[in-house]
């Protein structure tokens, strides 16, 4: 029981910082679960279209992505870019497209 009454005060000294900054409003839960939902959704699709299994994929999306980051290292020298402090203006984005256009011309 140790495990709960400290998973419990985790809980509550979140509220509590939450709390601190932000209004927390009641919200009812949903009438049904969400498993409900989706049972109700698939129904509903499969009398509309014909689904197909598809096998998940061999590796996470995370493993392929360092793939693609391995191959790329090897061929290309990658610089780190900071990002912009401030979103492109309208004008800068336009000036942008133009030049790719140009480019591809």
């Amino acid at each position: 029981m140790a495990s709960n009454d400290s998973v419990e005060d985790a809980q509550k000294a979140v509220l509590a910082e939450v709390t601190k900054d932000h209004n927390l409003k009641h919200v009812e839960p949903p009438a049904e679960s969400l498993a409900t939902t989706q049972a109700k959704v698939l129904l509903g699709v499969q009398g509309k279209h014909e689904l197909h299994h598809v096998e998940p994929p061999a590796e996470s999306l995370a493993t392929t992505q360092a793939k693609v980051l391995l191959g790329v290292q090897g061929k290309h020298e990658l610089h780190h870019v900071e990002p912009p402090s401030e979103g492109l203006s309208d004008a800068e984005k336009q000036a942008y497209l133009e030049e790719k256009q140009q480019q591809q011309e």
